[in-house]
């Protein structure tokens, strides 16, 4: 496991649009959120963060894109901070993508 860069609970939307309380943790060239099990998503997939426009709810949401079973063709998380609204989320968004460029 690389080191640990960014990490915090954020709420993730279901599939069946419920959300939920998730411990999400960044490092050098993943994203991990732990539910019974961890999810991870390499950065090399990482494609973008948008934001919800028009929310001060801090909800953004990860694009990821690649060949990988995980993300094929393409994965949306819909993620929401839980305390610091818009600002907590842009502190999100730019920690992931300085990560990204970070293995280029």
């Amino acid at each position: 496991m690389d080191k640990e860069l960014h990490s915090g609970w954020l709420k993730k939307r279901s599939r069946h649009g419920i959300w939920q309380k998730r411990l999400f943790l960044l490092d050098a060239s993943s994203l991990t959120y732990y539910s019974k099990r961890p999810h991870t998503f390499q950065l090399t997939d990482w494609k973008d963060c948008i934001a919800d426009a028009g929310s001060t709810s801090g909800q953004f949401m990860i694009l990821f894109e690649g060949t990988a079973p995980e993300v094929f063709p393409e994965r949306r998380l819909q993620v929401r901070v839980l305390a610091g609204g818009n600002e907590a989320a842009r502190e999100w968004a730019s920690q992931i993508a300085a990560a990204r460029r970070q293995l280029q």
